[in-house]
């Protein structure tokens, strides 16, 4: 959790106060009826709050390179760059024969 300082004025009260705001970011799922469920543990109790709720849809994707441990960019560099000198695949030799394993 990030906590931030916060101080709010209330014209149509005349207050004004000062604590500190709570900011929690979480990803749950939206179920088949639309009804979202949030449960959120804080450090408050029993205290009025105010609750900002922002939607923001995540988009499915495959995970790219850098996101496995690749250097940014790095296939973009090298693909192709044996397109002049092709790897072969040498002669492997015998293999030598061995007893099933039962």
């Amino acid at each position: 959790m990030e906590r931030v300082e916060a101080v709010r004025l209330d014209a149509a009260a005349g207050i004004g106060y000062t604590g500190a705001m709570i900011s929690v970011k979480t990803r749950t799922h939206i179920g088949p009826d639309g009804t979202l469920t949030l449960e959120v543990s804080t450090p408050l109790r029993e205290t009025d709050v105010e609750v900002m709720v922002v939607l923001q849809p995540l988009v499915a994707s495959e995970p790219g390179p850098e996101s496995l441990g690749w250097p940014p960019g790095f296939f973009d560099r090298t693909f192709g760059s044996l397109r002049d000198d092709p790897l072969g695949r040498l002669p492997q030799g015998e293999y030598e024969l061995r007893e099933a394993i039962e």
